[in-house]
This record gives structure tokens, sequence and C-alpha cells, in this order.
């Protein structure tokens, strides 16, 4: 009986282990390919439409965005404007096109609503430039540049862009709370099958 008790033990002990190496594997990354509409350009003084497989937009989570993790940093690149603003996107832009004077670019931002008080920082070399969207509607930013960098996309701190962006991912979570059912599951059934082995 004791070795039946011990088999159920190390089969349940198995199951926990295996469910908790599936449920905490990460939360999908965002897609390295950002929605984009229609870019322009102007170049040589005259105004074009970008080939877009010249133009690569990724999300990104690099060091960068240590530089806009507080609202004291933000303030301090730029200004009291941003003074109850977040960071809701951080964009790595690349362009492998002809020259241009101005580029032109809308970038998804999810939950930007129509209207809403928007900044959009530059990175140009060491310093972060200020920029003033051309228009901001239903989940997309629009913005022009004279250069191509990261990209920040900053909206008040309490709109659902901002919460959207800094929510935690939840695959973690999910796989703690998994195995901690499972552990009393676990402790359960040892309990149960104990009492019988004493019965028997």
């Amino acid at each position: 009986m004791k070795k039946k008790l011990m088999a159920v033990i190390l089969s349940v002990m198995m199951l926990v282990c295996f469910a908790a190496t599936a449920m905490a594997a990460p939360a999908p990354s965002p897609s390295a390919d950002v929605k984009i509409s229609t870019v322009k350009a102007v170049v040589d003084g005259k105004e074009v439409e970008i080939d877009l497989s010249n133009l690569k937009v990724t999300v990104t989570d690099s060091a960068i965005k240590e530089e806009l993790n507080t609202s004291d940093k933000i303030v301090a690149i730029a200004g009291d404007a941003a003074k109850d603003m977040a960071l809701a996107r951080l964009f790595e832009v690349t362009y492998t096109g002809p020259a241009f004077e101005k580029i032109t670019i809308t970038f998804e931002v999810a939950g930007v609503k129509a209207g809403e008080n928007v900044l959009v920082l530059h990175k140009a070399g060491d310093a972060w430039e200020t920029i003033t969207p051309d228009s901001v509607d239903n989940n997309s930013v629009t913005a022009t540049f004279t250069s191509l960098s990261p990209v920040a996309i900053l909206v008040n701190s309490t709109s659902n862009a901002a919460t959207s962006a800094t929510s935690p991912k939840t695959g973690a979570d999910m796989s703690m709370v998994a195995v901690e059912v499972m552990a009393v599951a676990f402790v359960g059934l040892a309990v149960v099958a104990g009492k019988k082995a004493k019965r028997a």
C-alpha cells in the first residue's frame, strides 16, 4: 500500500511541475511589426510618398526606456507641458530610403483618443527633442520629423494608452496562482491517501 501511496504522490508532483513550467512561460511580446499608415516625406523640396519597405518601426523596451520611466525624468526632458504625462509607447524607427528634409509618420498607439493631449519625443543623438503631433486620432498619433531614431509617445498619465502600456504582464502571476491551487490539491490528496493507508 505504501508503494501505491508513493506512486500517487510522485505522479501528482510531476503534474504540478509540468503545469508550473507551462504556465510560467513568458507572455508573448508585442509584434515587431508596428502598424503604420501612409508615410509622406519632403524630398528635394517636394512631398512624396515613402516606400514602406524602407521604413521599419518596432516596439522597443531598450535601456532608453529608463530615461523616461518616471514623471520627474519626463518633465526634465519635455518641460512643464509634460508634468502629468506618462510614457505610452517607445518605438525604434529606422529608414533606409532616399534622404529627406521632413518625414511624417502615423503610429498606432492603442488607447489614445482623438483630440487627446499627446506629446512626441524624438531622440536625436544624445538629446531628446519635443514634437507637437500633427494630429491625434483614435488609436493613432501622427507626427513630422527631420530625422529618425527612438520615438516616444507621451500621454496623460490617467489615459487608457498610459494604463495599457504600464499594465503588468499576467503570465507569471497566473502561473503562481495555478501552482498554489495545485499545491493545495496535492496536500489534500496526500492527506486522503494517508488516511486510506492507515485504514488498510
